[in-house]
């Protein structure tokens, strides 16, 4: 993937998981590389970090999933969980791995 590509994915991945935010009832991370979006009801059994929609904006939620997604190690991810307990049935907005986010040499285009 060249460095354009990826800079284009990165750009489409975040503008999806701002709409996403926009319908946020609660965000969370693990403090390492989970990272949830909880879009219709909280967790029963929150992780380590986490914010309701009644303590942040929508602009201050995708800020702070910005800061947490920044600190979180290589294995990092961002899901949307549409039923609370139901982690795995969540939908990938940023898969781990995801190339766009690969430390690793651009290829050159």
């Amino acid at each position: 993937m060249t460095l354009d590509q990826k800079v284009e994915r990165e750009k489409n991945l975040w503008a999806t998981i701002e709409k996403k935010v926009d319908s946020a009832v609660f965000i969370e991370w693990d403090g390492c590389h989970k990272i949830y979006i909880y879009t219709h009801q909280k967790p029963d059994d929150p992780l380590k970090i986490s914010h309701t929609n009644l303590e942040m904006s929508a602009p201050e939620m995708l800020s702070t999933l910005h800061h947490w997604f920044d600190r979180s190690c290589g294995l990092r991810f961002i899901t949307e969980v549409v039923k609370a307990g139901d982690i795995a049935g969540g939908i990938a907005l940023i898969e781990q791995g995801d190339e766009a986010f690969d430390a690793e040499e651009d290829e050159e285009e």
